[in-house]
């Protein structure tokens, strides 16, 4: 008869040794490959590597399971494995799988404008469950077209300055509102100077900056009513140890800006930094996307977003002093257009709760606030009103949004909140419409000392 291993059998200590270590393994190898499969049906833009980076995986945990199956010392697997890790990572970096080694290296410290995009930049951008995207920064720093493929001539140029909403990092570059507005707009070169981060003050000093090398026909300026008003004033650095250029507007009306102390980084990172840049880290991070996204339900009081604070009918001191210095943003960058004889237009981007009337509702009730003391548009109804004042063309895109996402149409990222390709799609027709009705399109290019104000006004 044969004898059953028991647990205190040395032979079954032996084998659970030898062979735990690679089940483990396998298991792992197992669920990455589940993970995989599960993105790419979903339609995850990394499909065309993601069968390299599966054998990648594979190599190393049948490595680690080798390594601790067999070899007699705990100290010598370990090694085994770190050496096996470091080899991976290098591996990683070296085949440009994983190109960067985190979304710092996008960026670096500029001491007029806080931060800017940084030229030949190449990096991987990850939101679990959303999308994983290669992004690449062109040579002058933005990101758009190489500067080499801009087609010789003297097209008329569309200049779009804005924060993440038109860098649009979550989607491929093709899929990008401006890149399809280049498309679809003959004649006119729609070229991408959004910069993460940014509020209307960094695109004031933006926009001088583009006037001394260039004169575009037409500065477009998407202002997010999230987040723009409070990056005026000041009030977050958005990127750690970088300031941002402060403005106030004085009793008399007068708008002053400042950016004599910005600074840039004070210190190296930090240990967790340091992990969350590995190129194994963004491996990691691109197993668990099939975890999902989160409901509204998880959303906690600090974490309520801030556009509840600017779509309140009585807004407090703090609202209406980021709203006062927006607009006389506004104001001095339509003098700065029209002042270099170049046109001035407005497009107000909404967030996803506005698009969302469900979503919406939804949101005031997690928050417990009552309905009337908020109006949805407040913020677009103030930026439009101004425009009309000013003589400044404004396209608002809250009601081709909200018509797309009554259709069924996916216009955001749930948890980044950014336009998905879709969301781009609608924005471009948008754009492309309003241009011509308003006969802007027809009017770039225009030539004379009142060009500028006169397309403006049209």
């Amino acid at each position: 008869m044969q004898q059953q291993l028991t647990a205190s059998d040395p032979r079954w200590r032996s084998a659970l040794w030898r062979w735990g270590p690679l089940g483990i393994s396998a298991s792992g190898l197992a669920g990455t490959g589940a993970a995989f499969a599960q993105h790419w049906s979903a339609g995850g833009h990394a499909a065309g590597w993601a069968l390299p980076l599966l054998s990648l995986v594979a190599a190393t945990l049948l490595a680690a399971g080798h390594a601790f199956g067999r070899l007699p010392h705990v100290s010598l697997g370990i090694v085994s494995l770190g050496l096996t890790l470091a080899c991976g990572e290098l591996l990683l970096r070296a085949t440009g799988i994983v190109p960067s080694a985190g979304t710092e290296d996008l960026f670096r410290f500029d001491g007029r404008l806080g931060w800017r995009l940084e030229p030949g930049a190449r990096v991987v951008v990850s939101s679990r469950g959303e999308y994983w995207n290669e992004v690449r920064i062109n040579a002058a720093g933005w990101r758009d077209r190489p500067v080499q493929d801009e087609p010789p001539g003297n097209r008329p140029l569309v200049a779009v300055l804005g924060d993440s909403f038109v860098t649009n990092l979550g989607v491929r570059d093709a899929e990008v509102f401006t890149d399809r507005l280049d498309r679809d707009l003959p004649g006119a070169s729609v070229r991408n100077f959004g910069v993460n981060g940014y509020g209307q003050v960094q695109e004031l000093l933006l926009l001088e900056e583009i006037f001394e090398l260039q004169r575009p026909d037409l500065a477009l300026v998407v202002v997010y009513v999230r987040n723009d008003f409070d990056d005026n004033t000041g009030e977050f650095d958005w990127i750690r140890g970088y300031d941002r250029p402060h403005s106030r507007v004085g009793a008399t009306g007068e708008l002053t800006v400042s950016s004599v102390s910005l600074r840039a980084l004070d210190g190296g990172r930090s240990l967790g930094e340091r992990v969350f840049g590995l190129a194994l880290y963004k491996l990691a991070q691109r197993l668990v996307f099939a975890l999902g996204t989160p409901s509204l339900a998880e959303l906690s009081p600090d974490t309520q977003p801030p556009e509840l604070r600017y779509c309140r009918k009585a807004l407090g001191a703090r609202e209406q002093e980021a709203l006062r210095t927006t607009l006389s943003v506004l104001d001095r960058m339509r003098a700065t257009a029209w002042a270099q004889g170049s046109g001035f237009a407005v497009a107000v981007a909404p967030t996803r709760w506005q698009v969302d009337a469900a979503a919406w509702h939804a949101l005031l009730d997690r928050f417990e606030l009552d309905p009337a003391n908020y109006e949805r548009q407040a913020p677009q109804r103030i930026l439009t009103s101004w425009c009309r004042g000013a003589g400044v063309p404004c396209l608002d895109l809250l009601p081709d949004l909200e018509t797309s996402q009554r259709e069924g149409e996916t216009l955001y990222h749930a948890r980044e909140q950014h336009w998905t390709a879709a969301g781009n799609a609608v924005v471009a027709r948008s754009l492309l419409t309003w241009l011509g009705e308003s006969g802007l399109s027809a009017q770039l290019g225009s030539e004379g000392p009142d060009s500028g104000e006169s397309l403006a006004r049209r």
